[in-house]
């Protein structure tokens, strides 16, 4: 009877009577040969193309009967190697070149990515990979650890030491500072400077500070008719002379938009809403000196929110009484 074969690293096994003369050498000394390969092995394999199969040959040297694989070369693309689906495990180095995976698997199983660079270590339970990656340091510290480059590199303490104290991190406690160059950090009310219409309101100063940044609203004096903006709203507008308000549609200002209104001397100004717009059911609404009124937009039209009542509506009450 011929020779077989063992399952996961094809070691021969010799039948009955067969190999006569022949057991001892060559044949024995090729099986502790193909054993130690099997055991502690290492094979370099240049890697060529996007697929390879490792070779796997009963009796003779193969390449997937070693236990360590160092792949080399250029990947010119993702790469799959295909190994034989047996029960076996490996260590596997990646120390191949090019922006591209290499990944192990059986003719039909899953795949494992070797990641460039270390070794990593693989199990096949016949038809798929998994990777060997448990880590546990047991409580010990990782010593000894070179500077990282990558963006996926780990960081030593020295590393993080120099990365904290360039950054805009609190330099004491509950202070921020602003810039790397910031020699005085401080809270937040000592750092913030605003200009123009911007307000900054600082709650809790010099403890849990809060921050809220708003535009401060507009406010101008007017003599004429203008344009109302939806940038307006909590605008205070002041009112001098005679004059009527063509306003701007309320849809386009906006539900929900509000602006303040005072007249301040003699003289009427009349606000006139757009079409057939009204201000609390009137088609205008005239205001004298001393008015002062708050005007809401609904969308479709106005109304009066607060303020002073018209001294002529005040007037007109008191004529009637």
């Amino acid at each position: 009877m011929p020779s077989t074969g063992t399952p996961r690293n094809r070691l021969e096994k010799q039948s009955l009577g067969s190999n006569r003369n022949l057991w001892g050498a060559p044949k024995l000394n090729a099986l502790f040969d193909q054993l130690d390969q099997s055991l502690d092995g290492v094979l370099p394999i240049i890697v060529s193309g996007t697929a390879m199969t490792l070779t796997a040959v009963n009796f003779a040297e193969d390449q997937s009967r070693f236990r360590i694989l160092v792949f080399a070369g250029v990947l010119t693309g993702d790469t799959i190697i295909t190994a034989p689906g047996v029960q076996k495990w490996y260590w596997l180095i990646n120390a191949t070149s090019g922006a591209f995976s290499l990944s192990i698997k059986t003719a039909a199983g899953q795949a494992v990515v070797i990641p460039p660079f270390g070794a990593i270590g693989v199990f096949c339970d016949g038809v798929d990979f998994f990777a060997l990656r448990t880590l546990d340091a047991g409580g010990q510290r990782l010593r000894n650890v070179a500077t990282g480059t990558a963006a996926t590199d780990a960081v030593n303490r020295a590393q993080m030491d120099a990365a904290i104290a360039a950054s805009t991190i609190p330099g004491a406690t509950g202070t921020a500072r602003v810039s790397s160059g910031d020699t005085t950090p401080a809270f937040l009310s000592g750092k913030i400077e605003t200009f123009g219409d911007i307000e900054v309101t600082i709650t809790n100063p010099g403890a849990d500070e809060r921050l809220r940044v708003r535009r401060a609203p507009p406010s101008a004096t007017k003599v004429a008719s203008w344009a109302l903006a939806a940038s307006d709203t909590g605008a205070v507008f002041t009112l001098q002379g005679s004059f009527t308000l063509s306003m701007t549609a309320a849809a386009t200002l906006g539900a929900g938009w509000t602006a303040t209104f005072r007249k301040i001397d003699n003289g009427r100004v009349t606000l006139d809403p757009a079409g057939a717009e009204v201000i609390d059911g009137a088609a205008v609404l005239d205001l004298y000196r001393g008015d002062i009124i708050e005007l809401r937009s609904t969308g479709a039209g106005f109304e009066v929110v607060g303020g002073r009542m018209p001294v002529a509506l005040a007037a007109a009450l008191t004529l009637s009484l």
